[in-house]
């Protein structure tokens, strides 16, 4: 389960899980105990990709994603971003534009979607979303 910034609770995805705490973001190996990454915790909120591969750090101007076993990162524009079942893409829509991200890449292309209007759904890779 995901928990709040600044909470000891961890957030387990794949075999990986990752708390904040004392100004960082720690990726643990669940199995080994093993730290994979660690980052400086600044605004946003930290996410895992659902295997865990890849963290995402949402920032006020830009998101940044972490490769957990390199630390590599890319990022791509700031925003709310949702990440795609197999954890190789973030999305989010935004009007009747939808934007997907490549994690490894950071590359972005942007599709039209008809309007949503209201509280709509978006179905993507296999997920439903509410807006």
């Amino acid at each position: 389960p995901h928990r709040a910034p600044g909470s000891t609770v961890p957030s387990v995805r794949g075999v990986r899980t990752f708390l904040v705490r004392h100004g960082s973001i720690t990726v643990t190996d669940v199995a080994t105990g093993k730290t994979l990454l660690e980052i400086p915790y600044g605004q946003g909120a930290p996410d895992l990709s659902p295997d865990g591969r890849y963290a995402l750090v949402s920032g006020r101007d830009r998101a940044t994603i972490y490769d957990v076993d390199n630390g590599a990162d890319v990022s791509v524009p700031a925003g709310t971003w949702g990440w795609s079942a197999d954890g190789d893409e973030v999305f989010r829509v935004h009007g009747s534009t939808m934007t997907t991200c490549s994690a490894a890449t950071g590359d972005c292309a942007d599709s039209s979607i008809p309007p949503l209007g209201g509280d709509a759904t978006v179905r993507y890779a296999g997920q439903t979303f509410e807006s």
